[in-house]
């Protein structure tokens, strides 16, 4: 894990905005007559995200609607759930983003995770897994802490490919536990995450990839389901 305890000593790195945020991303949308990837406005793609300060984590008493604030307490959570995917928790936070903010807090209704590859991992898999890991960690999430309503899980790329600190994530789920209710986790599959990100009007939701993930025929045959 790329993720180091220097924390203890010295202040967190840069957090790239693109997780964790509901801009600076490249989003997937839809057009009447087709699905194009466009740039919110503001925005900058996914491999070239700004930063923010990254949230030191903060503890809360273990007994509460909110998950442990720690990121080894985090990770003794998540890894279980992630492992059989091949890939392993990184760092997260519970965030407060009331008032357009994004800083940590024990009592933040919105979480990050980040998780990266262990072993041998394809672009096919992190399209694959874009669904596969929100069908693990959503109904946990917001079946486990009443206190959370939004959370983002981002895969970040291989080690092999890029070890820096806080490497641009390679995909995002962005949802609301509002917007959770409308998928079936257990039964369903990307084109159905898609037909929710495509319906919603509110900017609730939101699904980003690196533009090449979105050529592949794994994304192209998910969209043409959900359309």
């Amino acid at each position: 894990m790329r993720r180091r305890a220097l924390a203890v000593v010295v202040a967190f790195g840069a957090l790239a905005a693109a997780c964790g945020s509901d801009t600076d991303a490249t989003s997937v949308s839809e057009t009447p007559s087709s699905l194009t990837v466009e740039a919110e406005s503001g925005s900058t793609p996914l491999d070239e995200p700004t930063t923010n300060p990254r949230p030191t984590p903060t503890t809360e008493a273990a007994d509460n609607p909110y998950p442990p604030g720690t990121e080894p307490e985090l990770a003794a959570l998540v890894d279980p759930l992630v492992a059989e995917l091949g890939l392993r928790f990184t760092y997260g936070s519970l965030i407060n983003r009331s008032d357009g903010s994004y800083e940590a807090s024990a009592t933040g209704d919105h979480l990050a995770i980040y998780v990266e590859p262990i072993g041998d991992y394809s672009d096919a898999e992190f399209i694959e897994n874009t669904w596969k890991l929100a069908a693990i960690l959503t109904p946990y999430v917001f079946d486990t802490y009443g206190g959370v309503e939004s959370y983002d899980v981002c895969q970040e790329p291989h080690p092999d490919v890029d070890d820096s600190a806080i490497p641009p994530p390679v995909t995002q789920l962005d949802i609301t536990r509002a917007d959770a209710a409308a998928i079936d986790w257990a039964d369903g599959d990307l084109s159905d995450l898609l037909r929710v990100v495509f319906a919603d009007e509110d900017d609730s939701i939101a699904l980003r990839l690196e533009p090449r993930l979105q050529q592949l025929p794994a994304f192209a045959n998910a969209l043409a389901d959900a359309r």
